[in-house]
């Protein structure tokens, strides 16, 4: 089974700042897609929220105690 995993984060920076950050998500080796991206400009910031997916394979409570030894 897999999960569908979500996050949304508050974005305050410089464009610069911003555009490294989604680089970053771009380059992740664990594949983060972007789902929504909303972005205000007030003066030399940014402000705004992103929220991120990513998708990851869920582990029974048995198959873990297994791993662990329990």
């Amino acid at each position: 089974d897999w999960l569908l995993v979500s996050l949304s984060v508050t974005i305050k920076a410089s464009s610069d700042q911003l555009m490294q950050f989604l680089n970053k998500i771009k380059m992740n080796e664990q594949k983060l897609l972007i789902q929504e991206l909303s972005i205000r400009a007030y003066r030399e910031l940014l402000n705004g929220s992103i929220t991120l997916v990513a998708f990851s394979k869920s582990i029974s409570l048995s198959t873990a105690a297994v791993k662990e030894g329990g």
